[in-house]
């Protein structure tokens, strides 16, 4: 029985996953770091408190500091890092009066242009929909609870 070869192989296995487990944290830790601004001082802390070698730190912190504005700009890429803007609304009131398939139809509905822009892109985009008198009050009152959120956590 070969029990070292054994033992062997699973220890490589461990630490090919101990290697992946360590570099998936730190890819992590550098997004959310790069992704909420975190300063220096505050990764260098953090470094500090888990003991990790001062040689090392000031390593990563050279490299995050190269790279951490290329990053931020991936994220805002790929995530809802940096959200969209309203820039402005449109709408207009239709009045169908009848169809092709029914002589009287007598129904209102609105037409909502929203124009959206991304940051840092010229670009206006527009999300566009049809609703009903009713939807739109429904729509209205949930952004007026929105803010209505919003200005209570400002406040408190």
């Amino acid at each position: 029985m070969e029990l070292g070869k054994d033992t062997h192989s699973e220890s490589k296995a461990l630490t090919q996953s101990a290697h992946k487990n360590a570099v998936f944290a730190l890819t992590s830790f550098t997004a959310d770091c790069a992704r909420l601004d975190v300063s220096l001082e505050e990764i260098g802390a953090i470094f500090e408190e888990h003991r990790c070698s001062p040689t090392r730190v000031q390593l990563y912190l050279d490299a995050y500091t190269k790279y951490k504005d290329s990053v931020r700009a991936v994220l805002s890429r790929v995530s809802s890092f940096a959200r969209a803007r309203i820039v402005d609304v449109n709408w207009r009131l239709d009045y169908n009066i009848k169809t092709n398939q029914e002589d009287k139809v007598n129904q209102l509905s609105y037409l909502v242009n929203i124009l959206t822009q991304e940051p840092g892109v010229e670009e206006v985009k527009t999300v566009s929909f049809e609703c009903t008198l009713e939807q739109l009050q429904d729509l209205v009152g949930k952004l007026k609870d929105a803010v209505r959120c919003v200005e209570k956590q400002v406040t408190t």
